[in-house]
């Protein structure tokens, strides 16, 4: 059981890491145009290698609090993205 509330900012942030093994520089720049067919599809910004993953339930079920005008999955509250820097403080 996590310790972070559904819906909330931070539980997206962990399902985010866990489910597609993305680095902070990743998921800072991940959404909806990530996503298609029930896919997660993204460049690893490290490496340039292609990452193609299966959006699990649990991942889904936290996506689909995010709006879907809403250009990154992860953002400050007033709508500002994060730096990859600062992502996980």
């Amino acid at each position: 059981m996590m310790h972070h509330a559904s819906g909330s900012r931070a539980r997206l942030a962990l399902v985010l890491f866990l489910f597609t093994g993305a680095s902070r520089q990743d998921v800072a720049r991940l959404g909806w145009q990530n996503v298609a067919a029930d896919r997660i599809t993204y460049r690893r910004g490290k490496t340039g290698i292609e990452a193609n993953l299966p959006i699990l339930p649990e991942l889904s079920v936290e996506l689909a609090s995010v709006p879907k005008d809403q250009m990154l999955f992860l953002t400050h509250s007033n709508g500002r993205p994060y730096k990859p820097e600062t992502l996980g403080n």
